[in-house]
C-alpha cells in the first residue's frame, strides 16, 4: 500500500513519479485530483502500470477520462459513491465509453450487502428518471454520531420498507435509470433558490460539460455588487472561451433562469488538500473582468 502525500496529489508530475516508482496497479483517487494526471501523463510517451483505477470523495465527470481511456482501454475506470456513515463506499460502476461520452455521474448499483432507495420528501419512491434522496440500508450503516442525539434520529431513520431495518439519508440527489443504475444529481443543500426558482447548481455544471470546447467545470453561487445571490460558471478550455457563446449554447439546454451571470475562463480548478474542489479559492468574478 502506497499513501500519496498531499503535497504529491496536487502536483501532477510528482504524483505520476512517485506511481511509476512504486509500480502502482490499483489507484484510488479523487477525481479532480486524476483530472490533473491525465494532463501529466500525457505528456509522457512511456505507459503506467494501473490495471485499476477507483473514483470516489466527490462527483465524476466521465467525459475528462476520454484521453487516458483511448491510452490505457485496458485499465477499469471504476466509480465509487460513498460515505463515513455507510462504512463507507455504497455503490460501484464500471465505466464504459458511452458513460464517457454521455459525461455523466453514474454510480451505478449497491454493493450486494446494501440497498438504495430513492425517495421524495414524504419517503415516497421515485420512478425511474425522477429525482430524490438517496437512502442507504444493510450493512455497514452506523449507529449514528456520537453525543449527537438529535442529528443521529434526523439522519439515521427506521426503514419504512423492510421491518426491524434502518436507512441512512444520505442528503445527496439521485436518479434511477431505466437499468436500474443510479446517476448522481447533487447533493441536497446545493439547491439554492434565486429569483423564486429552485435551482440544482449540478445540473448547471452538467449542461456546461456538455459543450464541446469546455473539459471542465464548476458551479457555485456568489452575492453580487447589489447583494443579490447568483450563479456562477468556471470552465477550464483548451482555447480562449467566448462568454456570449457559451451562454447561447446553454440556453438550448437550460431555462433562462439557470443560465449563470458570469462564466469565467480558468486555467485549472483548485483543489483543497485533500484533492477536491476548492470553491472558496474561485475567483471573483471582478478579476476576470476588463
Amino acid at each position: 500500500i502506497v499513501i500519496v502525500p498531499k503535497e504529491t496529489a496536487r502536483d501532477p508530475h510528482a504524483y505520476r513519479l512517485l506511481l511509476q516508482k512504486e509500480g502502482v496497479t490499483v489507484l484510488n483517487q479523487t477525481p479532480t485530483a486524476f483530472y490533473g494526471l491525465i494532463d501529466e501523463d500525457l505528456r509522457h510517451p512511456d505507459r503506467l502500470q494501473l490495471r485499476y483505477v477507483i473514483f470516489g470523495g466527490e462527483a465524476l465527470q466521465p467525459g475528462m477520462l476520454m484521453n487516458w481511456n483511448e491510452k490505457y482501454p485496458e485499465t477499469d475506470l471504476i466509480n465509487m459513491y460513498g460515505i463515513t456513515e455507510i462504512t463507507v463506499h455504497a455503490t460501484y460502476k464500471k465505466l464504459t465509453r458511452t458513460d464517457m461520452k454521455d459525461n455523466k455521474s453514474n454510480i451505478g448499483k449497491p454493493l450486494a450487502t446494501l440497498q438504495a432507495y430513492v425517495a421524495d420528501a414524504y419517503m415516497n419512491l421515485q420512478p425511474v428518471g425522477v429525482p430524490g434522496e438517496l437512502y442507504i440500508a444493510g450493512a455497514g450503516v452506523a449507529r449514528g454520531y456520537i453525543n449527537r442525539d438529535e442529528l443521529t434520529a434526523s439522519r439515521f431513520i427506521t426503514n419504512p420498507y423492510v421491518q426491524g431495518q434502518r436507512l441512512y439519508r444520505t442528503g445527496d440527489i439521485v436518479k434511477r435509470l431505466e437499468n436500474g443504475e443510479l446517476e448522481y444529481v447533487g447533493r441536497k443543500d446545493a439547491q439554492v433558490k434565486i429569483r423564486g426558482y429552485r435551482i440544482e447548481l449540478g445540473e448547471i455544471r452538467s449542461a456546461l460539460q456538455e459543450l464541446p470546447p469546455i473539459k471542465e467545470a464548476a458551479v457555485i453561487t456568489r452575492h453580487d455588487k447589489d447583494g443579490r445571490q447568483s450563479i456562477y460558471g468556471y470552465a477550464v478550455t483548451a482555447q480562449n472561451l467566448n462568454e456570449t457563446d457559451i451562454r447561447a449554447s446553454l440556453r438550448t439546454i437550460l431555462p433562462e433562469y439557470m443560465i449563470p451571470a458570469r462564466i469565467i475562463q480558468v486555467d485549472e480548478l483548485p483543489l483543497t488538500a485533500n484533492g477536491k474542489l476548492d470553491e472558496n479559492a474561485l475567483p471573483e468574478p471582478a478579476v476576470n473582468e476588463s
